[in-house]
């Protein structure tokens, strides 16, 4: 066999000896994913996307004792069997690659930089007024006056006014220090390409306003995995760990090389202060402005955030677009996950982070302690079982192998009854497409098929979501041809034609909003209101 290069002329040249190298075999990768939950965060984020007719969502979830990435989704996002069917954006992984100024979920460095250095404590009042300050060239607004609150109510109530007060004591190399323990302004090394470091001034470059921006989250860049860490730290006594998403890999003859293990980079902020935090987390959420992620079937802790986006090539923030996010942990008892979900640009009324962020995490952690992928307090977790009357669409299953049909039952989390013999799936009860519980019984009969070319009629795909048209088309036996994104608009051949096993469905999706406003605004309750 003869190898040829050529240059640029087009000019060949042949390569001999060292230049050529044998293929060696791969290895089997091992990530600490957990398949389940990456499943519901994937389909709740694509939900809360469309719901709130936003640009794009991210949302990463962490083991906050190991580092370990459980989960990490983007939305838009792309199928990696036919990337260059997607725009080159949509391939990238948001939570690691975007950048944006987090807003509201940034006071708890300010807040626990106060602490530690003593120049807070929980007891001490701060003057809020009617809401609104004039400090270093800044209008500071809060959504109405809350007067005199404790400390800790300046995190619960997100007051802008009382967290650039508490910045008032700080020194500047100080608030520097503990922004940068916290992990923001530099890259966490997690093992995935392409990480963004964010953006951090140092103090001499910052201008008169930046101590009455920067406490509140403005005037520093962040990524969904840098908050990610940042909060791992509250739900961890103070001690941070590098992230991780490849644990192992094991070669052809088994031999085991471990990639990353739990690594601790620094402690943080001292202990009590951690707690002391993290016990405010949990009242933002029971009484703050995060009450729409309390659950009384799981004890979640939590700040939200809505930000302004910034006009990039300008000094200036786009009108009416924002970022909505919101950082949890759970369980409180005992935090197995942090979580941040970030929605970019939500324009379907509401986009504060304790209304469109919020509730998708709380969705998130129901789903996964009731589906047991979480631990939770056991009577918590029966409580979730019993609440969530869980309800599923039985999948089509004639003409399918008796084992592919077990197997795509289980995933549904469905109870398969294999009735008969034979080689291929002939019917079942209840039909397809049948709402069902989750957990229910599915009886399927089996039959003799000599020709496995049969046909199958195809489904009406319109208004599912790309993911869901997938599932269908594949659970056919029919291989779907995916353009665009979102909900599908049309499909190919059409809705109820005969179609034989293995041939092509083209389907074409479109970002549009599936909810009816019928062209009111929804106004915001002041409850939730912060910048």
């Amino acid at each position: 066999k003869k190898v040829l290069v050529h240059d640029a002329l087009g000019n060949k040249y042949p390569v001999y000896g060292d230049l050529l190298k044998s293929a060696k075999p791969g290895k089997d990768i091992y990530t600490t994913l957990d398949i389940r939950l990456q499943e519901i965060v994937d389909k709740e984020l694509e939900d809360a996307v469309l719901r709130n007719a936003a640009d794009a969502g991210m949302a990463i979830f962490i083991n906050p004792k190991t580092g370990e990435i459980l989960a990490v989704s983007s939305f838009p996002n792309y199928d990696p069997n036919h990337p260059g069917d997607f725009p080159d954006g949509y391939r990238r992984c948001r939570p690691i690659t975007d950048e944006f100024e987090p807003g509201s979920v940034f006071k708890i460095v300010t807040f626990c930089c106060a602490l530690a250095e003593g120049e807070l404590a929980l007891d001490d009042t701060i003057d809020t007024g009617n809401g609104y300050l004039r400090i270093n060239m800044r209008d500071v607004r809060d959504v109405h006056g809350y007067g005199l609150l404790r400390a800790p109510e300046i995190l619960i109530n997100s007051s802008n006014v009382g967290i650039v007060k508490i910045a008032k004591s700080l020194d500047k190399q100080t608030f520097y220090r503990y922004i940068k323990l916290f992990g923001f302004g530099t890259i966490t090394n997690v093992d995935f390409p392409g990480e963004a470091d964010g953006k951090l001034n140092s103090p001499s470059k910052w201008s008169i306003p930046t101590m009455s921006t920067l406490p509140m989250g403005y005037e520093v860049r962040a990524t969904a995995i840098q908050l990610a860490c940042a909060y791992s730290a509250i739900a961890n006594h103070g001690r941070m760990n590098r992230p991780f998403l490849v644990s192992k890999a094991v070669s052809g003859n088994g031999n085991t090389e471990v990639i990353r293990q739990p690594l601790m980079v620094r402690q943080v902020i001292p202990e009590w202060v951690s707690d002391t935090v993290y016990n405010i987390l949990r009242k933002v959420v029971t009484r703050g402005t995060a009450r729409s992620a309390n659950s009384p079937y799981v004890k979640i802790a939590g700040k939200t955030g809505t930000s302004k986006k910034h006009a990039y090539g300008t000094t200036k923030y786009k009108s009416h677009e924002y970022y909505s996010s919101f950082a949890g942990i759970a369980p409180f008892e005992d935090p197995k996950v942090v979580g941040v979900i970030v929605i970019d640009n939500p324009k379907a009324g509401k986009y504060y982070g304790g209304f469109v962020a919020a509730p998708v995490f709380r969705a998130i952690i129901e789903k996964a302690v009731s589906a047991g992928i979480v631990e939770s307090p056991r009577s918590l977790k029966l409580a979730v079982s019993a609440y969530h009357d869980e309800k599923t669409a039985v999948p089509a299953l004639r003409f399918m192998p008796a084992a592919q049909a077990k197997e795509v039952l289980r995933k549904r989390r469905l109870v398969p009854k294999i009735i008969g013999v034979g080689n291929v799936v002939i019917s079942q009860v209840p039909k397809a497409y049948s709402e069902v519980e989750v957990g229910d019984t599915v009886w399927v009969y089996l039959g003799e098929r000599e020709n496995q070319t049969d046909k199958v009629i195809l489904p009406d795909l319109r208004g599912l979501s790309i993911r869901d048209a997938m599932k269908k088309l594949t659970e056919l036996g029919v291989k779907p041809i995916i353009s665009g994104y979102g909900v599908v608009v049309e499909q190919e051949p059409a809705p109820f034609t005969e179609v034989k096993i293995g041939c092509e469905c083209k389907v074409r999706g479109m970002s549009i909003v599936r909810y009816e406003l019928n062209g009111k605004s929804s106004k915001n309750s002041g409850d939730f209101w912060e910048n």
